[in-house]
């Protein structure tokens, strides 16, 4: 299957694209490396059947790769909107797979599905609820696609709160809490996300909004002990006021993805730290 990635250099990407490789698919990278490191992508790059384009996805180009390239698929990971990618894959006849968040649903007091009405609190959540929005308009035209609405992404690579902890921890840096601590995330391991992109190649979540995450909440200040366990360090961080826009809670019902892409999570948070820990030491 021919594969169109658009923020393929960050975590999410670098790793769907070794998996896609891996699989025997035919991928076509993007990345205009704002957030994303061409290193991630060091291993991939060597593969027959990749191929990276250095594009800034809201550039009139970055939709001439899609015509060019003509994929399948066109799984957008990138951190923007862009209603010229959605035309272009509406007009290659390509399925798209659009990374969303949960974050849309702004604080949640427990698991939440999909039926939950999108009350963004945040940017980020603004603009997925928006990406979300041209997607149903490009449906509504004929465009198959899904939105997986991912809770917090953890794992290697990673440029979150647990990457940057971790890489603090092993360095003998200080690190900090923001708030009470008490704050509570559904923290979902990037090969874990991998694996429920890849199931929805072939369509069967299209015409869905699926939430992707564990169901289970972790407090802020857990995971940092979780964490300095990991490491092997320890777990003494200071604490800063939290920003204004702090979401208190956010937690998914993953039933509907478990139902309709056979899919659940399987890495645990103590061994998605470990494995975070470890890539870090290597």
């Amino acid at each position: 299957m021919r594969v169109l990635v658009t923020g393929a250099a960050g975590s999410l990407g670098s790793h769907l694209c070794e998996r896609l490789v891996a699989d025997g698919h035919v991928v076509t990278a993007v990345d205009d490396l704002s957030t994303g490191r061409l290193a991630h992508l060091s291993e991939v790059r060597r593969r027959r059947g990749f191929a990276f384009h250095h594009l800034d996805v809201t550039q009139p180009l970055a939709a001439a790769v899609v015509e060019r390239e003509a994929p399948e698929v066109v799984v957008h990971l990138a951190p923007v909107l862009v209603p010229d990618l959605l035309a272009a894959a509406h007009a290659s006849g390509a399925r798209l797979v659009l990374a969303s968040g949960a974050s849309l649903y702004g604080s949640t007091t427990a698991p939440v599905t999909e039926r939950f009405r999108a009350h963004p609190r945040t940017l980020a959540g603004a603009h997925h609820d928006a990406a979300e929005a041209y997607l149903s308009a490009w449906q509504a035209r004929g465009l198959a696609g899904v939105a997986l609405r991912l809770t917090t992404l953890y794992g290697p690579r990673s440029r979150g709160v647990v990457g940057a902890w971790a890489r603090a921890l092993l360095d003998g840096q200080p690190t900090h809490v923001h708030g009470d601590g008490r704050q509570v995330r559904d923290l979902l391991h990037v090969e874990d996300a991998v694996d429920a992109v890849l199931r929805c190649l072939g369509g069967r979540g299209d015409g869905r909004r699926l939430n992707v995450g564990t169901g289970t909440g972790t407090s802020v200040r857990d995971l940092h002990t979780a964490l300095a366990k990991a490491a092997g360090t320890a777990d003494a961080p200071a604490y800063r006021e939290a920003p204004a826009d702090d979401l208190r809670s956010v937690l998914v019902d993953p039933g509907s993805a478990r139902r309709a892409l056979g899919w659940e999570a399987a890495i645990g948070l103590a061994e998605g730290l470990a494995r975070t820990v470890d890539a870090l030491r290597r």
